[in-house]
Formats: structure tokens, sequence, C-alpha cells
């Protein structure tokens, strides 16, 4: 793990057959990815987004799970105008590259067909991008939408280890009731009651 230009990146061991290492902070494509983070996401020049997708018709048809990137990331601007996108780390192994990012602003847009929240959050995912030369080929987000939801206060924060508490008790609760009723729920055994057919929990 190094430093370059504030980001943290990683060298990986070079793919099977090609000689050396590949190196995230000198690789094309962690290059590229963090030109277009600051030109296009950051300064909004969507040309520069244009110029990496290939062949030159590329914009207008579907790259990975994103489908159309230029229309993906105006409609994203558009919702949060005053969005700082952040690298937070870089992988690169051979022609593809992952990339941590975190983005703050205001979403002032609906999002996922709510109304508009219009105050500050921030949102963490991941990016995947695999590219053909300087050419980006394919590209993959996951995005942190239930932390982001929380945020904005359109979620409850979520205790997991009390969630799973209270799924067991309902389920014992369930399973117990059938018992009342005369019946035989599937996978109780002697001395305690199933909450799945692999673990039990003894009374």
């Amino acid at each position: 793990m190094r430093e370059d230009g504030g980001h943290r990146v990683a060298d990986r061991p070079g793919r099977q057959g090609l000689p050396g290492r590949v190196t995230a902070s000198h690789s094309a494509p962690a290059a590229i990815i963090r030109r277009l983070v600051e030109q296009a996401c950051n300064g909004g020049n969507l040309t520069a987004l244009d110029a990496a997708l290939a062949p030159a018709d590329a914009g207008a048809r579907g790259v990975g799970s994103v489908g159309n990137p230029r229309e993906a990331l105006a409609a994203f601007r558009a919702y949060v105008p005053d969005a700082r996108w952040t690298i937070v780390e870089q992988v690169a192994e051979g022609d593809t590259v992952v990339t941590r990012l975190r983005v703050r602003g205001a979403f002032a847009g609906p999002l996922l067909g709510l109304a508009p929240p219009g105050r500050p959050a921030t949102l963490e995912g991941v990016a995947i991008a695999r590219f053909v030369g300087a050419c980006l080929a394919d590209l993959w987000l996951q995005a942190d939408l239930l932390g982001l939801l929380q945020q904005l206060d359109v979620l409850p924060s979520l205790d997991l280890s009390r969630a799973l508490t209270l799924a067991q008790v309902a389920r014992a609760g369930a399973l117990l009731g059938d018992a009342s009723r005369g019946g035989s729920p599937r996978g109780r055994p002697r001395g305690g009651i199933m909450t799945d057919t692999t673990r039990s929990i003894d009374g």
C-alpha cells in the first residue's frame, strides 16, 4: 500500500504469464479513473467521460451495470448539484481497477422515487472498471444505499444483532404457537426450539 496524489493505492501481482507487478498508482486504468472522477464527476466535464468510452458510439449503449454512464452521471449531478467525489482507495490488476469512492453533497432531487430530502449526506460505494487499452469497456457500481437512506432519516438505524434477536424470538413464538395447536413444526428438536434446520435456542 502506498500514497499517490493523496489516494491510497495498492500493488497487486501481475496475472499468471505476465512478467512483473501491476502498480495501481502507475497503471493506465487507475490513472484514467482518477482523471474521470476529477474532471467528469467533480468538474462536470462529461466530454471527458465520452472520450473514455469506446467505440465512438459507446455512450449510446450500456456499460456493465451502469447502463449509459453519461446519462447516469448527468442525472446524479442534477440530483446532487454540489456533490464532491473523493477516491478513498484503488486496487488495480491488469486491465481492471477497483475504486472505493465517497460522495458528499445535498440531495436536492428525487431519490429512489422519494421526495427530494434537501439535506447533506455521504454515499459510499465501489466501482469496478475494465479497460480495453485506454477505453472503458465495462463499469459496475455498488453503492451503500441503505446507509444513505438512514442518513436522510428515510429508514431507521438498524442494530443487526438486535434485529437478529427479534427475528429469533418471533420465529420461536411462531413455533410455540404451532405446537400449542397440536402441530409438528419442522425442525423442532427435543429440548429446544429450532430457528432453522441447523441451529437451536434451548430454553
